[in-house]
């Protein structure tokens, strides 16, 4: 049967006007309707106009051609609803049915035990202004619960419900505040509030909803009105305002159908109705499932299920009606809905605080199927869920972003019969967290007033409006009052860090504003700025600059050889080789060197073992002017061969040729070169048929050594021991940090490179006090002292790359006769050594498990930037981006490795390391894991949780958690930069490793240092 009888042109327009703002009365037959004002719940209502006239027409049709021709062609040819009977089936009272998904996700909720469990679905406002006679309203009261049946359900344990012949809620409470002074009254008003806004109501016993009355000083009163969102959604909470006030006046009685009316059987005419639709519906949403991601994923202070009674709390702005009005006509131009402007911009500011870029917000939709018998006065909950997909990984203008969020959501509109609860349910792998998947909801009650005239003359204003929801964190309804906007946020406080909420919240504030306000926020992307705090902050840890006079990394050495030729510079076994003699050494090589062709800025194989001639080899590489590059020994040849080629290394510095070089006459002084020239480059030896070398200047490395030197006041009786191998870039400070200043550095032979016993006599025999290792070299080493009666003579250690643990730095105290000073290093091969420090005290840090980043080294600094490129406010995990002195020149051998690895921003060069971290509240960082391996901590506590790392690993390397079988082979993660400059320790010498892998490779001495967050 068609429609076209029905509905005649005139009454579809007359229909279609009525519902758009206010303003021209003629419209276009090929108008835009949406461009003109119509709304996604407008078009829903006419859907319902014309059902009831007769024709069934579908929300995907009428969006997709939204103008007046095209929708009556649709008319015309649209199919008759199914029937119904005049009267629905008659229901028992007192049979069980089915909750509806929306319900049931509700339900589910809060039942003790799960996630947020002891919450429910509850909606609180209060009405001031009456001035209501207490006997009348709990007459109206009475009737009220008596005329509607969903007032009078029951909700059993096993999640179905039922209509009892009498309400469970509780009488009409009276407060009676007369006698009050005016600051205790408002006292006692707040009380009253707390305790009834938060309330979990016995719908297992019938109690569905609360009313209480208090009685003012001023001879005024105040309603306070509660409801149980089982039974009842926002639009029903009208139809109740106003049948309350119709009871109380006594002037007739609400619409007699909807006493009659039974949500069981309006719940299966609806199936009924629905079911052609149900399966491609279904299988819409099944396929979508696959890939939706969850919601935002906010900083969260401790996990959900942890609240021992979620309270939620409120904040709210109001946009006055003028500047909501050009927010309207702003929008309508761009031909985009208000409420889908409201909602791209809660997207947007969601998306500066969420984990990832992509996420899923929770929208409740009313459908009330009016046409249905005695529907439209009914009260019930008529709510379903959408599942709004939000992608902000790439800035676009604001208006674009509404333009691609309102495709969306009008494409999944067309599939809205199959609600978001049951999808949550389905999905695969399915999830049994209440709803937790999708925590965040945007709840638009745009439309019909909350309150007609009439209703607000008996029982008075809209004071406060509360909704929260159970299964939600952060809850934004937004209302209209008054022709102005009404934006409100719903939040669990207590699960998130102390002020994200509030800035959040201003952030979203100020962009309604700005749109209002202004063209441009509609034309350029949203760029938020950090709170004043979280600036201030920032500026103050990255404020780092500090005179450090640029240098060649090899001149320390020689300087110390004109002054004092006899100081000690190296202990090797043996011998002990003064700074005049290892100078010449290197200049014989340099002269070998020169002879054999080098040119200023040439690179040089250097693969030799651990040792005298190792390290003059070295210092003569720079004495000549070139640039060295360390190839570990015991790597295959193809290996040697493609680094080789990869830096243009024309000359190897090897057993075969070393002895020649040194026994070639010296230069007369190492040959001059600029500071910003390549001092090595070192390549990565976890990437065997790529492998990618990092050219860095004698500029940054000797910013970064001269930077330690200087805070710890290295000097020249200090003596290191030189632990790591030359292809690791901590040695770079063994070689180059202690020469600077005149001490002494005390080699480790390569029989025993992994031989803890051999380190200790070192130390202990030639009197080191400077340690410079990766932390488990630094572990191993603390287990036999600390099984040894001999205490160690350290005062400095330098500990880097991965996860620290945080009882080394007590454990390292202990160890240590004199108590040494544990200083924890983190940086990138891409930068010279280090960038960043944090000295833990020997009390363990109780909220983490490992230590932090900390905070830049002197001239040098840090971002933690979004997908986006924005700055992270304060806990939100984004990309690390490393800048200044210490920044590496670039690559070598793979030019294509370094696209959009060093970028430019805001006039400053900076380094993208692939890796996640945040900023704390204090300017601390902390590193969360390899930007493809992150899986994003739950909470705040499990801060550097995910901070774990191979042994001799950059930190770019995630490895198994503490305790897990065999860290040090964890296989490496490829694809996202340069990987650490740095030899596995199976590899350091033929033999010398194998059996160390099989040995716990991460610290595990203390129980603390176990546990895994």
């Amino acid at each position: 049967m068609s429609g076209a009888a029905a509905i005649d042109p005139e009454t579809v327009r007359d229909q279609i006007r009525a519902l758009l703002p206010p303003g021209d009365t003629e419209i276009d037959a090929e108008e835009n309707l949406i461009a003109l004002g119509l709304d996604s719940l407008q078009v829903m209502q006419l859907i319902n106009q014309w059902r009831c006239a007769g024709a069934e027409v579908g929300f995907s049709e009428l969006i997709e051609r939204p103008t007046l021709t095209a929708w009556q062609q649709l008319l015309d040819a649209a199919p008759a609803p199914i029937l119904v009977p005049e009267r629905q089936p008659t229901q028992s009272p007192a049979t069980p049915f089915d909750l509806t998904d929306v319900q049931h996700a509700n339900w589910s909720a809060r039942q003790d035990g799960r996630p947020l469990g002891g919450s429910a679905d509850h909606l609180y406002l209060e009405l001031d202004g009456g001035t209501l006679d207490p006997a009348r309203l709990e007459r109206a009261w009475r009737a009220l619960l008596g005329h509607h049946p969903m007032l009078r359900a029951h909700f059993d344990q096993q999640g179905r419900q039922r209509i009892a012949a009498a309400s469970g809620c509780a009488p009409l409470a009276l407060y009676d505040l007369r006698a009050l002074p005016p600051r205790d009254c408002e006292r006692r008003l707040g009380v009253i509030r707390e305790a009834r806004s938060q309330r979990r109501l016995a719908v297992e016993r019938g109690e569905v909803a609360g009313l209480a009355l208090s009685l003012l000083p001023d001879g005024s009163s105040r309603v306070h009105v509660d409801l149980d969102r089982l039974v009842a959604d926002i639009e029903s909470l009208r139809i109740l305002l106003r049948d309350l006030a119709t009871f109380y006046t006594g002037q007739g009685a609400p619409p007699s159908s909807s006493a009659q009316w039974h949500f069981a059987s309006y719940l299966k005419t609806l199936e009924a109705r629905l079911a052609p639709r149900h399966a491609v519906d279904r299988d819409y949403w099944m396929t979508r499932a696959r890939s939706l991601p969850d919601g935002p994923r906010l900083p969260l202070r401790q996990p959900p299920e942890t609240l021992e009674r979620p309270h939620f709390r409120r904040r709210h702005h109001r946009l006055d009606a003028a500047a909501w009005q050009r927010l309207g006509e702003r929008a309508q131009a761009r031909g985009l809905t208000p409420a889908l402007v409201l909602a791209t911009a809660y997207a947007e500011v969601l998306a500066c605080w969420s984990a990832t870029p992509g996420f899923t917000l929770n929208l409740p939709l009313l459908e009330r199927h009016d046409d249905l018998p005695g529907t439209a006065e009914a009260v019930a909950d008529f709510t379903r869920l959408l599942l709004l997909e939000v992608d902000c990984s790439t800035p676009v203008d604001f208006a674009s972003r509404a333009a691609r969020l309102q495709r969306r959501f009008h494409a999944d509109m067309a599939h809205a019969s199959y609600c978001g609860a049951r999808v949550l349910r389905e999905r695969t792998p399915p999830r049994d967290d209440g709803g937790r998947a999708v925590p965040v909801v945007f709840a638009c009650h745009l439309g019909a007033p909350l309150l007609d005239d009439d209703t607000r003359a008996i029982l008075g204003g809209l004071g406060q409006l509360r909704l929260q929801t159970a299964r939600a964190w952060l809850n934004h309804q937004v209302h209209e009052q008054d022709d102005a906007l009404l934006l409100a946020w719903e939040a669990l406080e207590a699960l998130f860090p102390d002020g994200v909420i509030e800035a959040m919240f201003n952030a979203y504030v100020d962009l309604i504003e700005r749109l209002a306000h202004s063209e441009t926020a509609w034309t350029e992307p949203f760029t938020p700025q950090l709170p004043e705090a979280q600036r201030r902050t920032r500026a103050e840890v990255n404020a780092t600059a500090l005179a450090l006079r640029p240098r060649l990394l090899h001149g320390g050495l020689f300087a110390t050889a004109r002054r004092r030729p006899e100081r000690p510079a190296l202990i090797d076994g043996e011998q002990v080789i003064g700074y005049g003699e290892l100078a010449t050494e290197a200049l014989c090589i340099a002269a070998w060197l020169r002879a054999e062709g080098l040119a200023p800025g040439d690179a040089v194989a250097i693969s030799l073992p651990r040792g005298r001639a190792q390290i003059a080899a070295v210092f003569g590489v720079l004495a000549a002017g070139g640039c060295y590059v360390p190839i570990d020994i015991a790597r295959p040849t193809t290996w040697r061969t493609r680094v080789i080629e990869r830096a243009g290394a024309g000359l190897v510095l090897d057993p075969a040729t070393i002895d020649r070089a040194r026994a070639h006459p010296p230069l007369p002084a190492p040959l001059p070169r600029a500071p910003s020239s390549v001092a090595y480059v070192l390549f990565d030896p976890t990437a065997p048929d790529q492998p990618v070398g990092v050219e860095v200047s004698h500029l940054a490395a000797a910013n970064t050594l001269d930077a330690i030197n200087l805070r710890y006041g290295v000097g020249a009786g200090d003596r290191a021991l030189a632990v790591s191998a030359l292809d690791l870039d901590l040695s770079v400070y063994d070689l180059f940090g202690p020469s600077q200043v005149g001490a002494a550095l005390v080699c480790v032979p390569e029989t025993a490179a992994h031989d803890v016993a051999v380190w200790q006599a070192l130390i202990a025999r030639h009197r080191v006090t400077l340690w410079n290792s990766l932390p488990e070299q630094l572990d191993r080493l603390l287990e036999r002292v600390e099984h040894a009666a001999t205490p160690l003579g350290l005062r400095l250690a330098l500990v880097s790359r991965g996860r620290i643990a945080r009882d080394l730095a007590t454990r390292i105290a202990t160890a240590s006769a004199g108590g040494c000073r544990m200083v924890a290093l983190q940086g990138m091969c891409a930068t010279a050594i280090w960038s960043s420090l944090f000295e833990p005290t020997p009390e363990p840090l109780a909220d983490r498990d490992s230590i932090p980043y900390g905070r830049p080294l002197p001239n040098q600094c840090y971002r933690v930037v979004d997908a986006q490129g924005r700055d992270c406010p304060d806990w939100v995990p984004g990309e690390l981006w490393i800048g200044g002195a210490g920044l590496a020149n670039g690559y070598r051998g793979a030019a294509e490795h370094a696209v959009g690895r060093f970028v430019t921003a805001a006039g400053a060069r900076w380094y993208r390391t692939g890796d996640r971290g945040r900023y704390r509240p204090d300017g601390l960082l902390e590193r969360l894991g390899h930007a493809e391996q992150l899986a994003a901590p739950d909470t705040i506590g499990s801060a550097l949780g995910a901070s774990r790392a191979t042994s001799e690993s950059d930190t770019h390397q995630a490895a198994p958690p503490p305790g897990s079988a065999d860290q040090t082979d964890a296989p490496r993660a490829r694809g996202h930069g340069p990987s650490p400059m740095q030899r596995h320790p199976g590899h350091e010498a033929p033999g010398g490793g194998a059996m160390r892998r099989k040995r716990r490779a991460v610290p595990a001495r203390s129980k603390e240092s176990r546990q895994h967050p």
